[in-house]
């Protein structure tokens, strides 16, 4: 291009290219005014074992305005390339380049910020990083790991083959991409190894259960409760709140545990838990693994129980999340009394009849039994007269 190897003009000039020609306006070559700069290019193509494997033969017409004319040739000798000239693309393996993190594979990410624009990683087909740079906008581009330069001689062809060493997980490895540079016209070739890792440094991106408790039941019999942990779930699109952790990225296969911290025992409402602090001690003394490989947390008392789960990528990134469990009393006291109780009235025709008396081992599963509050009413009254201890009189006798 004139623009890269210059003009036929001795004298300072500013020009304007005309588009899509090969003819330029020029300004301040001619003291009359613009002229028309043009040219026209006879190529002949020698081939190997020629100095030159292209000759150029440039034709250039200056005209101004008045129809005033003038020429001159310029020949142009291309000389065949060679591998001196060849640039092989460099390493991204983070000594010479960062290394390419398997989140950011076509996605448009801020972790390696390059010039204000936020990019990812341009991959191929088969996942692998691609050499060539993908524009999405003004403001995204996926990158590529690089071509080699100086190779546009059509005599220097280009291939490239990878070989793939897996390191932590499915999608992270060490990728060593071999390069040939192979001359038609010498049979010789230049081959270069660039290596590329694809790591995975960030923990799962993940939402956190919402800070609502989950209610549930004390166990039949006992004062303390069980809960069924349902697995994390992957959702890259969710939006809203869930009682599980939805992992919304994560490049590779991960893993979960969970543990049990007691917060508040005896607490009488969900309102009064605090959010769980994934900071303090958890414990896995209560916690089993089913058949089904989902967890379960026993032997939680009343009131306020924190969970925690830690999930684990296969390249051992972790995160945890907290989850608040209440348990709660649902199960009524067991009232057992004697069947047939006899009263016996007073001098003046009364008696008295107390609820203990007619106890018989009465119960409640988070209650001790001598907290137990007892009260009594008449059979046919209404269960609002229930009372510590209610009357009889001659009124009363065979009918109550």
């Amino acid at each position: 291009d004139p623009e890269d190897i210059g003009f036929p003009l001795d004298t300072p000039f500013t020009y304007t290219r005309i588009v899509g020609q090969n003819e330029y306006v020029v300004s301040g070559f001619d003291p009359c005014g613009d002229v028309w700069l043009r040219f026209e290019d006879e190529v002949v193509k020698n081939g190997c074992g020629f100095d030159y494997y292209t000759m150029i033969t440039r034709s250039w017409e200056v005209e101004d305005a008045a129809g005033n004319k003038t020429s001159c040739v310029e020949e142009i000798g291309i000389i065949p390339g060679s591998f001196s000239n060849v640039t092989f693309p460099p390493d991204f393996n983070g000594f010479d380049k960062f290394s390419l993190e398997c989140d950011d594979r076509g996605v448009v990410t801020k972790s390696q910020p390059v010039g204000g624009v936020n990019i990812g990683w341009n991959p191929l087909a088969n996942g692998h990083p691609s050499p060539y740079d993908k524009v999405l906008n003004a403001n995204d581009t996926l990158i590529g790991t690089g071509f080699p330069s100086g190779v546009t001689c059509e005599h220097l062809a280009v291939s490239y083959k990878d070989r793939i060493i897996e390191t932590c997980g499915q999608n992270t490895y060490k990728l060593f991409r071999e390069w040939k540079v192979y001359d038609w016209c010498t049979g010789e070739d230049s081959i270069h190894i660039q290596s590329i890792k694809v790591v995975d440094t960030k923990a799962p991106e993940v939402i956190c259960p919402t800070t609502t408790p989950v209610v549930v039941p004390t166990d039949p019999w006992t004062c303390t409760g069980s809960f069924i942990v349902e697995d994390p779930i992957f959702d890259p699109f969710f939006r809203g709140v869930a009682n599980v952790p939805v992992i919304l990225k994560e490049c590779n296969d991960y893993t979960y545990e969970v543990r049990h911290k007691i917060a508040s025992v005896g607490t009488m409402s969900p309102d009064e838990c605090a959010d769980v602090d994934e900071s303090e001690t958890f414990f896995t003394t209560n916690v089993r693994q089913l058949p089904n490989g989902k967890f379960e947390i026993f032997d939680m008392p009343q009131g306020c129980n924190w969970i925690k789960y830690i999930i684990t990528d296969d390249c051992g990134n972790k995160i945890e999340c907290g989850l608040e469990v209440f348990v709660q009393d649902t199960e009524n006291p067991v009232a057992v009394c004697d069947e047939h109780t006899v009263v016996s009235l007073n001098e003046a025709g009364e008696a008295k009849l107390c609820a203990p008396v007619v106890d018989n081992g009465s119960q409640d599963n988070c209650t001790e039994q001598d907290s137990l509050v007892f009260e009594i009413k008449k059979m046919g009254e209404s269960d609002a007269l229930f009372r510590d201890c209610i009357d009889f009189t001659c009124a009363d006798v065979a009918i109550s």
